[in-house]
């Protein structure tokens, strides 16, 4: 029997909520999609704004109303500039302090608030630098948390899970393309910037944020040289920033998608970047089957719902 799953990805300025089937056939099926602008834009500040909850709320009652979305089991996924996720070495003599003492106080050198305002979460995560282990940590804030679970109860959706993106959309692509040998990155076109996610066979590598300006202008404000100049600027960053004289990375794959992107942008990408960049479409996957039942959706391509399918796994 096939799971019905409503997942909400919430973005800057707008949402996306996708009904999915999901049956042990390792089947999917994009029952329906629907997106809308938010009522303000999603930042620390307009989350602490008395009311912000109820208008989010309002606007997922209506398109439950709207586009006939059941109210079964819902899955919220945010952008992971919510959290913080930070790598933490581990030293072998420190052996007698507890290991959530030491994440505690390493997250408390970084955190500009005090750590109890925070809710910590490590990861099954194995990996060495240097020779010395890592933990991976992710710290989210508590009144985040708390915003999107009175945003679930007002608009009566069970949420049973919520998740960041960047842990998503890594799962995703070991799912849906498991034979990718070497380091993956992924680019997510948001509103305000690209997301890069860079895992490899073993998993989660990294997660970072690159406006596409300064002053965090909008994509929709600036024009397609500015966005494909960015897009070099960023690659650039990533694999050589100024503070080491080697690269980081080594990227085998590199996937461009989201709402915000233009398939029409790939070819003028591709001369910023030595790596060949593909759209990311869960259509091609031979491992699992994307169905879709509505047209307009499937011509819109899935590499625009990446992130509400990635909310599955």
């Amino acid at each position: 029997m096939a799971e019905r799953i409503n997942s909400i990805s919430f973005h800057d300025n707008y949402l996306c909520w996708a009904e999915l089937e999901v049956n042990s056939s390792q089947h999917i099926n994009l029952v329906r999609v629907a997106e809308s602008p938010l009522p303000f834009t999603l930042n620390y500040n307009t989350l602490k704004t008395g009311g912000s909850a109820g208008q989010a709320a309002q606007l997922l009652g209506e398109l439950a109303e709207e586009h006939r979305f059941s109210a079964e089991e819902s899955r919220f996924l945010l952008s992971a500039r919510f959290g913080l996720i930070k790598k933490i070495m581990l030293d072998n003599t420190l052996s007698s302090v507890p290991l959530r003492d030491l994440i505690r106080y390493e997250m408390q050198e970084t955190l500009t608030s005090a750590a109890e305002e925070f809710i910590f979460y490590q990861p099954d995560y194995r990996r060495e630098w240097n020779a010395a282990p890592n933990a991976l940590t992710i710290a989210f804030r508590k009144d985040v948390y708390n915003f999107f679970v009175l945003v679930g109860k007002k608009a009566n959706l069970n949420v049973t899970e919520m998740n960041l993106n960047c842990f998503a959309l890594d799962e995703l692509v070991r799912r849906l393309f498991p034979n990718l040998i070497g380091q993956v990155l992924l680019v997510n076109f948001t509103d305000h910037g690209f997301e890069l996610n860079i895992s490899d066979e073993k998993g989660f590598l990294d997660y970072r944020f690159h406006p596409y300006s300064k002053s965090l202008e909008s994509i929709e404000s600036i024009d397609e040289a500015e966005v494909c100049e960015s897009f070099g600027k960023m690659i650039s960053s990533l694999l050589h920033p100024e503070a080491v004289d080697h690269s980081l990375y080594s990227i085998s794959h590199l996937f461009v998608f989201g709402a915000a992107f233009k398939p029409g942008w790939l070819e003028k990408l591709q001369p910023y970047s030595e790596t060949p960049i593909k759209i990311l479409d869960p259509f091609e996957s031979s491992e699992w089957q994307i169905g879709c039942e509505d047209a307009i959706l499937r011509s819109l391509g899935a590499s625009r719902f990446v992130e509400v399918l990635a909310n599955v796994f």
